[in-house]
């Protein structure tokens, strides 16, 4: 079996760069941090544009921000009982801060 390198991974990512960027919005939107160094390892190499993975991941963030807020409020309105199970736990914890 041969082992696979960086030299086999960027040609296929620089062939896919537009599903890397979409990849990179995904991933910013539900966790960011290790996408995001993974990204600027891959815009060093030369295989995404610093620019391009600035923006992707700043838009990824943001609108990622604005749908878990706004996930959060519909979870509070509607006041269901895992919603009141978690905000139980929560302030028992906070006991400890």
């Amino acid at each position: 079996m041969e082992n696979i390198t960086v030299e086999h991974i960027l040609p296929f990512i620089e062939a896919h760069r537009y599903l890397g960027y979409m990849l990179l919005f995904v991933a910013m939107v539900f966790e960011g941090e290790v996408f995001l160094i993974l990204a600027a390892i891959l815009s060093h190499l030369g295989a995404l544009d610093l620019f391009d993975v600035y923006v992707t991941a700043l838009l990824g963030v943001i609108i990622g921000n604005i749908l878990w807020y706004y996930f959060g409020v519909m979870m509070q309105r509607n006041n269901n009982a895992l919603v009141r199970r978690a905000i139980s736990r929560a302030e028992r914890i906070m006991n400890y801060f």
